[in-house]
């Protein structure tokens, strides 16, 4: 007998991205599904977000990561992006975005290449 593992993934979208969000919630349900190759199940928890308050997200991805989640997910504004990507940096969260801003802060320790 196999006892399937969770794993936590958590993902901030912004409204207005439904296809990446319909993408996202596909893969996921597609591997949970396939349960012979699998061998972790993945637990999503998603939030939408509808503005680029720092306090607001900071808020958001603290509660994401008292859920246990070992990655973070997101299609976010650029002004998200550089908050949400600061906290995954500090915490050394893996963070996975269909797209890269054109525009990275100077002090960014990861300046485009």
């Amino acid at each position: 007998m196999v006892v399937a593992m969770g794993a936590g993934v958590g993902a901030i979208f912004e409204q207005g991205t439904d296809e990446v969000q319909s993408a996202f919630k596909f893969a996921v349900l597609n591997h949970n599904l396939n349960i012979s190759a699998r061998r972790f199940e993945l637990q999503a928890y998603v939030d939408v977000i509808n503005t680029a308050d720092a306090f607001k997200l900071s808020r958001l991805i603290c509660n994401q990561f008292s859920r246990g989640v070992f990655s973070m997910l997101g299609a976010v504004s650029p002004d998200s992006f550089d908050t949400l990507h600061s906290y995954c940096n500090t915490f050394q969260m893996p963070f996975i975005t269909p797209w890269f801003p054109e525009k990275v802060k100077e002090n960014s320790p990861h300046p485009p290449i």
